[in-house]
């Protein structure tokens, strides 16, 4: 083997590594696309699980605000007292 021999298969090798890198450079920048797009769609998630968690608190306390206001009831009857 010459060295122009030797010299041509590096010069083919240092094409073969730009294109390498080229690849892996754009894989990089459409995983970062792709994970943008998941932190995005996981926080509007993370949002609409908040509101849901907010509507089921208040829909609990909205049933013990009911049974509180039957108990009330009861007793001004029972008094002979109302309020309305």
């Amino acid at each position: 083997m010459t060295i122009e021999d030797l010299a041509h298969k590096i010069d083919k090798l240092d094409g073969h590594i730009d294109t390498l890198a080229i690849i892996t450079s754009k894989g990089f920048e459409e995983n970062t696309k792709q994970h943008k797009i998941f932190i995005k769609r996981f926080d509007i998630l993370e949002k609409d699980h908040e509101n849901m968690m907010l509507k089921l608190s208040n829909v609990a306390y909205r049933f013990e605000l009911i049974a509180l206001q039957k108990r009330v009831e009861f007793l001004e009857k029972k008094l002979g007292v109302s309020q309305r």
